[in-house]
């Protein structure tokens, strides 16, 4: 049992890659001195792993993982303890997320700002499609 989980564990590492809006968002973000980071309710050594092994590491502050914090999205804290830690205040930040209940209506009730990334559903006010729509988003301040 334990060969078989590694041989899927391997494979799903294997098989992370980066939406190829990530990058190119992420390093419009740094070029206006934003700092990022990722709030997540997976295992805090395999997320770490999977932002290192997609390329994504070096334009990112931090990663919070709820193993880390001790707190699972939606709830408040999972969203307030990074925003202490980066020395950023709730209403100043930006959360972007695809689960509509876990990461919008969470951060919300944390007093952050959302956008809601959901990629193929309906474009409401709140949403992209994409990550690269998100420096456009600031810039004019259409949150």
């Amino acid at each position: 049992m334990d060969e078989l989980f590694t041989t899927y564990l391997e494979n799903y590492e294997n098989a992370w890659i980066a939406f190829p809006d990530a990058a190119p968002a992420l390093k419009s973000l740094r070029v206006i001195g934003m700092p990022v980071g990722v709030i997540t309710n997976g295992n805090h050594d395999q997320q770490t792993s999977k932002v290192k092994r997609i390329g994504l590491a070096p334009l990112l502050d931090r990663v919070f993982s709820s193993e880390l914090t001790n707190h699972a999205k939606p709830a408040q804290e999972a969203f307030l303890q990074p925003c202490r830690s980066m020395n950023v205040s709730p209403t100043e930040t930006l959360y972007v997320g695809d689960n509509y209940r876990v990461d919008i209506e969470g951060a919300r009730n944390a007093g952050l700002k959302t956008l809601h990334l959901n990629r193929k559903g309906p474009m409401r006010k709140g949403t992209i499609h994409s990550l690269a729509e998100l420096p456009l988003r600031l810039v004019e301040g259409s949150l």
